[in-house]
């Protein structure tokens, strides 16, 4: 590629499709209609010259395909993106876990606090809107609903059949600080299950999302550390075996990533947030052999800022803990992360009963990993 492709070629808009993880130019694809399925309202340019210029400035949808909900489709297959895909920063966020470790949970506890305008000063602007609705529908009634409205635990994520994984993608808007202008970026998440994310083979198949993520939230489950688990009193000891071990499952994740970015083994992620977290770290105020208590069981005030301080000792306990407790291949496995910080958070603020009920749902700094993500992408700002 010679010097002037190079330049023209850095000037183009490209963007990765949620669903097929493939990399597109939006300046490629039609524009449809969702309120009559398979119209097309604008095809794509054919012209050399025109699609040239339509990679580097794509056709904005105007206000009268506005009211046929029209967006762009993958020229790859064939998914519906959302109507900012070529206007915005797109972060694929992937929640990584084994079976058991609540991903669901936390993602329906990350989710309900962004809505509750947490994140942002009351006095502040900020949006935050579900750019898929359909999916969102599907994920409140199986996931939110059960777990906020009828306090009772939502049934397993099930195994994925179907290779082509519809994300959830909320448009986040927000005023970082009065020094900054205001940030728009589309948050993608995925609920995937344990065995989609811990065995390679069903990874590559279905959860190729990973791959390609902007940062990564791993959740880590306490009950699976058998040190933690027989400090929990007899009532607390509810365990679900899978055989592996929270650093088996973060190592064969970051192993595939380097491989597929091409990375040198054990090479440093220079680029990519991670953020280990203790989830059920509610079950953690019953251990019986610690005296202390911790400083991430207290439930933050955010207000639009990110406490740095208290995130680093936050991290300094998580490891100290995991240290104590004989986890130190997990903390092992993070040393070549040149951007990780360790946390723990509750989805749910209490461990539920026998019939898999809480006695309330008080999320507790679920928005923590997430907050610190967007400071190391440089979307949110600590204030001056």
């Amino acid at each position: 590629m010679n010097f002037v492709n190079k330049l023209t070629d850095n000037l183009y808009i490209k963007r990765t499709c949620p669903q097929c993880i493939q990399e597109f130019y939006p300046g490629d694809c039609d524009i449809v209609s969702t309120t009559n399925p398979g119209q097309v309202l604008e095809y794509a340019p054919k012209g050399w010259r025109q699609q040239q210029q339509s990679r580097i400035s794509p056709k904005r949808i105007d206000r009268k395909h506005v009211l046929q909900l029209a967006c762009r489709k993958c020229p790859h297959c064939g998914y519906l993106l959302p109507p900012n895909i070529e206007l915005v920063e797109n972060l694929n966020i992937a929640i990584v876990g084994d079976t058991f470790s609540g991903k669901s949970h936390y993602m329906a506890a990350l989710i309900h606090q962004l809505e509750q305008g947490e994140l942002q000063k009351a006095d502040s602007f900020a949006r935050f809107v579900c750019l898929t609705q359909e999916v969102e529908n599907e994920y409140r009634k199986d996931v939110i609903n059960p777990l906020f409205e009828n306090k009772q635990s939502p049934p397993p994520t099930q195994q994925a059949i179907d290779v082509n994984r519809p994300p959830l993608i909320y448009e986040l808007i927000m005023t970082p600080s009065l020094q900054h202008p205001a940030r728009r970026v589309n948050l993608i998440l995925y609920d995937a299950s344990g065995e989609d994310l811990a065995i390679n083979q069903r990874m590559v198949t279905f959860s190729r999302y990973v791959l390609n993520a902007n940062a990564i939230i791993f959740l880590a489950d306490p009950t699976s550390m058998p040190a933690i688990y027989n400090s929990l009193p007899a009532f607390l000891q509810k365990r679900y075996i899978t055989g592996r071990k929270s650093s088996t499952v973060l190592s064969s994740v970051v192993q595939l990533i380097e491989r597929y970015r091409g990375y040198d083994a054990g090479a440093r992620l220079t680029s990519m947030p991670v953020a280990i977290t203790l989830a059920k770290s509610d079950l953690l105020k019953n251990l019986t052999t610690v005296q202390h208590q911790f400083s991430f069981h207290t439930k933050p005030t955010y207000n639009g800022t990110i406490n740095l301080q208290e995130i680093n000792v936050i991290d300094r306990e998580v490891r100290q803990l995991l240290d104590d407790f004989g986890e130190r291949p997990l903390l092992q496995a993070t040393k070549n992360f040149s951007r990780v910080k360790f946390f723990a958070t509750s989805a749910t603020g209490f461990a539920p009963n026998d019939k898999g009920v809480y006695p309330k749902i008080e999320p507790c700094r679920c928005l923590d990993p997430i907050l610190w993500i967007l400071y190391q992408l440089d979307i949110f700002h600590v204030p001056v």
